[in-house]
């Protein structure tokens, strides 16, 4: 005779709580491992589930490049395609088998690699992975193969700018950071293989590098190979000064209007804060669109990293009737700004961000992303209390001075400038 539910799962619960706390998988913790200097900071979140994560993080990006355009694009490349410690046809073909992915991002101040795959395939597929980018052994003979693959990025469309990075370009005055993150043909042709393996050492080292490890995973084994890696100095990360307020406009053949607001990110109540910020703007926006008739995709999100946070509008159309877009978004914010919202909307914000953070929480690569951008202080159970707790005078007082004039950022692009 079978066991009654209730008792398999009080049986289930028993065990659970027999677990030490570092070994169970909550929702919303994350663990921050003590590590040594030299070695790479660690971030885990262990959640039941079907697959794992892991994001290694390196603070260098196409802004230290200097002069030699796409040069941390290839270091990374040779990572993997010119690395004696990893046969990346084999490994791609593991990835492939696990029903996974593999990503290499750059942006301006960060690089990192990304990979999720089945739990029962993790543990080996993040050994090769964190043995080759913390543990390399570059080998010249096959560079050519790493700058064949930067090459091709290096052809496409942008460059490998993403939002942060286009903006960041259009404000920051330091030329440096209007360096394309993917390079050009001109300049990953005439990088040698030497550059690169100076740049890995000096920039891309374990020291350099923050490793997140978020889903269904082996903590142990995971937290004793993180551990093992050493090398290098940390590199802090400063942030750029931007020349706020800003407004400008340039020809683009794609159309998208922006209204964004330098913040800084420090606490689990600027998370909180930013959360209901960005869905009262998303709420806002829907009703002003709909009563005007008009019907536009758009974005209302805080954007946070290591090196630059902004409360964005995005909206990747101009209006084809005489209506002033624009207009619409700057009255949309100014109404936000004032706390021109009823309870009942601020309640509906406040569930809009609880139910974004645990969208985040349940899916690896996105808490992998999250962690890797703000850690502790923008996800976890701190911001999930901060939620809760968060009033309007508080909100109201904040949004006046984040949403405020001479913290703003207009950028039009498209082809009527």
């Amino acid at each position: 005779m079978s066991r009654p539910h209730h008792a398999i799962h009080g049986a289930l619960l028993a065990v659970t709580l027999l677990l030490p706390p570092a070994a169970r998988a909550e929702p919303l913790d994350v663990e921050t491992p003590p590590v040594e200097a030299g070695h790479p900071r660690i971030v885990l979140a262990r959640r039941w589930g079907q697959t794992a994560t892991v994001r290694i993080t390196f603070s260098a990006g196409a802004v230290d490049d200097e002069g030699q355009k796409g040069l941390t694009r290839l270091s990374q490349y040779a990572l993997l395609a010119a690395n004696g410690r990893v046969d990346l046809e084999s490994f791609l073909l593991g990835v492939h088998a696990s029903a996974g992915s593999l990503s290499i991002e750059t942006r301006q101040r960060d690089c990192a690699f990304a990979l999720t795959a089945d739990r029962r395939d993790f543990g080996p597929l993040a050994r090769q992975l964190l043995t080759a980018a913390l543990s390399p052994r570059l080998d010249a003979r096959r560079f050519a193969s790493a700058q064949a693959r930067a090459l091709i990025d290096g052809l496409q469309r942008g460059g490998g700018q993403d939002f942060l990075t286009l903006v960041a370009s259009l404000v920051v005055e330091d030329g440096r950071y209007r360096n394309e993150p993917w390079g050009n043909r001109e300049s990953l042709e005439a990088l040698e293989f030497q550059d690169v393996a100076d740049h890995v050492l000096d920039r891309l080292s374990p020291a350099n590098a923050t490793v997140v490890v978020t889903g269904d995973f082996d903590r142990d084994e995971i937290l004793r190979l993180a551990r093992s890696f050493r090398g290098g100095q940390a590199r802090p990360v400063s942030r750029p000064t931007l020349g706020i307020p800003f407004r400008t406009s340039k020809p683009s053949s794609s159309e998208v209007n922006i209204r964004a607001y330098q913040v800084k990110l420090e606490t689990p109540h600027d998370a909180a804060v930013a959360r209901v910020a960005a869905a009262l703007l998303d709420d806002e926006l829907w009703r002003r669109f709909r009563q005007a008739g008009l019907a536009y995709s758009y974005t209302a999100a805080p954007l946070r990293s290591a090196w630059l946070d902004l409360l964005a509008v995005i909206v990747p159309a101009r209006d084809p009737s005489s209506l002033p877009l624009s207009g619409y978004l700057a009255e949309t914010v100014d109404r936000v700004r004032a706390g021109a919202f009823d309870d009942l909307q601020l309640a509906r914000a406040k569930r809009a961000a609880q139910a974004s953070l645990a969208a985040d929480d349940r899916s690896p690569p996105a808490l992998a992303q999250v962690l890797a951008n703000g850690g502790v202080t923008w996800h976890g159970r701190a911001v999930a209390d901060e939620l809760l707790t968060l009033d309007r005078s508080a909100l109201v007082a904040e949004l006046g001075r984040w949403l405020a004039p001479d913290r703003s950022l207009v950028i039009y692009l498209g082809p009527t400038p």
